[in-house]
């Protein structure tokens, strides 16, 4: 198991789901993360996210 704290958020991290909006400001509080290492490519990962902040906005197309 790893565990990742405070992980701030890229602003162009919601481009790739075709929205016209872009992070304005954000971060993870922690993220957890459970990888069975023998099983890797067959048994099921788990990926926890606790404290999501999330401001977004419209993509400023004058940039």
């Amino acid at each position: 198991e790893v565990e990742l704290e405070n992980l701030p958020l890229k602003k162009e991290a919601l481009r790739h789901i075709g929205l016209p909006i872009e992070i304005k400001a954000g971060f993870i509080g922690k993220v957890r993360l459970q990888i069975p290492v023998r099983q890797i490519r067959s048994a099921s990962w788990v990926i926890a996210i606790e404290q999501l902040y999330l401001v977004a906005g419209p993509i400023n197309l004058e940039e």
